[in-house]
């Protein structure tokens, strides 16, 4: 093969769902990865909440109606009313404000000071994180969907950590998926 068939530009944009937990590292570096190639390519992002906790979280805590047992699920609920507001672009703002707050500061983003500045930097009203939290219906946007699992690749060896994961490749839609496996 040639060496510059690695090189060469792609024609048409990519679609690409990042799933992502605001509260994992990984999917924070794996997200600052994907926007600089988003940068030099055209890839076109769309951003979707992946919680992590309520995903590998036991049958009965998943149904709590009130999910305040999960560890940054109030957060999660904020993104979720930011989506509504303002969509992709405001998920995609308020993700950089807590990435940088959380992973990068390593502040504490749940607390009402640094989610008013993190929702600001966003360009989002300070009152969000309290609606979100008032509306029961973000906490149903939240919660994990059944869904059939259509894996294209997957590592095998990792068993502590998360890692990114291509998906739906067949439906012409690359995804990242950012997926714990619990150590057993």
């Amino acid at each position: 093969m040639a060496a510059d068939a690695y090189t060469a530009p792609v024609a048409d944009a990519i679609d690409l769902d990042f799933y992502f937990d605001p509260a994992c590292g990984w999917a924070w570096r794996t997200s600052i990865w994907i926007r600089r190639i988003a940068a030099e390519r055209s890839i076109n992002v769309t951003w979707k909440l992946f919680s992590l906790a309520l995903n590998n979280a036991p049958d009965d805590m998943k149904n709590d109606p009130s999910l305040d047992t999960v560890d940054g699920m109030a957060i999660e609920r904020t993104i979720a009313l930011a989506r509504r507001k303002g969509g992709n672009a405001a998920v995609d703002k308020l993700y950089v404000a807590y990435g940088n707050a959380r992973h990068g500061s390593k502040e504490n983003y749940a607390e009402p000071a640094i989610q008013a500045r993190c929702l600001e930097a966003a360009g989002l009203p300070a009152s969000l994180f309290d609606e979100a939290l008032a509306d029961a219906s973000t906490a149903q946007e939240v919660r994990p969907r059944r869904r059939k699992r259509s894996t294209s690749w997957r590592p095998s060896a990792c068993r502590r950590w998360c890692w990114p994961v291509r998906t739906s490749v067949s439906s012409g839609r690359s995804s990242i998926l950012c997926r714990a496996v619990r150590n057993r």
